[in-house]
């Protein structure tokens, strides 16, 4: 799995075979549904948060 941070390709091989769009994919929809959670919940903050963390996980290349 490649992941770029501050302009840097990091390479790690996690050995599971899982697909990085099936794991980004699962990912997203774990944060998505912790944003509903958050909304429902009042938790404005986190909601915002999480929220953006989920843009950036579907906007992600790996």
């Amino acid at each position: 799995m490649k992941t770029n941070t501050d302009g840097k390709v990091l390479t790690e091989n996690l050995g599971t075979g899982v697909p990085a769009n099936a794991a980004r994919d699962y990912i997203t929809d774990m944060l998505q549904e912790l944003c509903t959670v958050a909304s429902q919940s009042g938790q404005e903050d986190l909601h915002v948060l999480l929220k953006l963390a989920t843009q950036a996980a579907r906007n992600s290349t790996g």
